[in-house]
């Protein structure tokens, strides 16, 4: 009897620890918590030096090429681009929502524009090299849902921010967002990340795409 009843026991105990283990990211935290998880990501990064290796296509530019990238606040990026043997090309930078591109050579040329480059909102253009996650702002409460175990959503205004999720060092992680609004002739954006840093966790592969534009940036050396 007491061989039937530690083997009952053990089954029992078995079953619960499965049961644990297979918990989903929704059965785990609530909404709320993986939002505020997913946005602290890169939170306390306020600067930002290194290489990375950047595609864009776009009606405005087309291209793969290495860049050398240094953000200094939240505000400010700099990207000094390079051809294969690392003589300058182009300087790119970014002031809160304008950016000036300096293109190198026999005629030095300077365009100048605001908003968006290459298909990025230049909202988001820091923060991403930043190694930051585009959220609402927390402070004004957004409403926020689970749409499945991976899947939940946030949205605040006109915006709606749609995160994809797994657990990655024991807090959600976003592999995939898609950014939405009701504003007319706004396109739907699709963010994609990669490649976790250990610790910190921010991004070391991201993309960004529209219907006409992606972006994709690979860090080869990041000094944080």
């Amino acid at each position: 009897m007491n061989a039937l009843i530690r083997s009952v026991c053990s089954i029992t105990l078995l079953l619960l620890l499965s049961s644990c283990a297979h918990q989903s990211a929704e059965q785990l935290r609530s909404a709320h918590e993986a939002l505020k998880e997913v946005c602290s990501i890169g939170s306390q990064q306020n600067r930002v030096t290194g290489s990375v290796w950047l595609k864009a296509r776009s009606p405005d530019i087309k291209g793969q090429f290495p860049a050398f990238v240094k953000v200094t606040n939240q505000q400010n990026l700099q990207m000094e681009v390079t051809n294969l043997i690392g003589s300058p090309q182009a300087n790119i930078n970014v002031n809160k929502h304008q950016y000036e591109i300096i293109l190198h050579g026999p005629k030095k040329k300077i365009i100048k524009g605001k908003d968006n480059w290459a298909g990025i909102p230049l909202r988001w253009a820091t923060s991403l090299f930043l190694g930051r996650i585009p959220c609402p702002n927390l402070g004004e409460e957004p409403k926020v849902r689970w749409h499945s175990s991976s899947i939940f959503s946030a949205v605040q205004d006109q915006e709606e921010y749609r995160y994809f999720v797994r657990r990655w060092a024991g807090q959600a992680w976003p592999e995939k967002l898609i950014w939405k609004s009701k504003a007319k002739d706004t396109p739907v954006i699709e963010f994609v990340f990669e490649k976790p840093k250990p610790k910190t966790t921010i991004p070391l592969k991201w993309s960004i795409s529209t219907k006409n534009s992606q972006v994709k940036v690979r860090w080869k050396r990041r000094m944080d």
